[in-house]
């Protein structure tokens, strides 16, 4: 395989493997979660639903965001990479040390069974499941999971649009399944007011089952007990 087209599928898949080292990803592995159906809300640029898909061996992962040009960025340019690579495995002399790093990338990958992303914004005050497809159908996820979305929600729209963005996360996981969050636990380097959303949780009717603090983060690990 021509060297240039492993760098740049390896440049990529550093991106996504560079949010396995964070702190609270540690906190999904405790949980034991693997091989299930995963909703990343505020996905942002799409790597980190990726990362997710990678780490946790999902069988499928889909991103959520008000606006998901550069995740399909993202996106096409690791389908247009892999359809490259496949093309050279299967169509020409190959050696055993491509061969070994082909074999070696996740399963999800070499199958091209890659994430999926939804143009959505949540609205403080909008009926939960509005204007949603099945993609994010009721109780159809075994994890919603957020970093660094809640607080940009709270500062954009108040305390009903973190409530309407909870409402979202806890309506799509299967009952029994988990919401884990991670936010700052301050306003902003530069301003220390602290930030602690476990009071949404409690209006979400999540029970809790750990608040982890690590740095300048914090971590809110709830599971959905019942339906609704």
């Amino acid at each position: 395989m021509p060297i240039f087209q492993r760098n740049r599928l390896e440049q990529r898949f550093s991106q996504i493997r560079d949010y396995e080292a964070r702190f609270n990803w540690q906190k999904l592995g405790e949980l034991g979660l693997s091989g299930g159906d995963v909703a990343n809300f505020g996905c942002a640029s799409g790597r980190e639903t990726f990362a997710l898909m990678w780490y946790l061996a999902a069988q499928r992962a889909v991103g959520i965001d008000k606006d998901i040009a550069e995740a399909r960025r993202f996106l096409s340019e690791i389908q247009e990479l892999l359809t490259e690579s496949q093309m050279v495995l299967t169509y020409a002399a190959v050696s055993p040390e491509d061969q070994l790093w082909w074999d070696d990338l996740p399963a999800f990958v070499r199958e091209a069974n890659l994430p999926t992303f939804i143009e959505r914004e949540i609205k403080a005050g909008e009926p939960a499941g509005a204007a949603v497809g099945a993609e994010l159908s009721d109780d159809s996820f075994d994890l919603s999971y957020c970093d660094n979305f809640l607080y940009l929600v709270l500062d954009d729209q108040g305390n009903a649009g973190v409530q309407a963005a909870l409402g979202e996360m806890k309506r799509v996981v299967k009952p029994g399944g988990y919401i884990v969050v991670s936010e700052p636990n301050q306003v902003s380097p530069r301003d220390s007011t602290p930030l602690d959303f476990t009071r949404f949780f409690e209006e979400a009717g999540l029970e809790r089952l750990s608040v982890e603090s690590y740095g300048r983060s914090t971590t809110y690990a709830h599971r959905k007990v019942n339906a609704g």
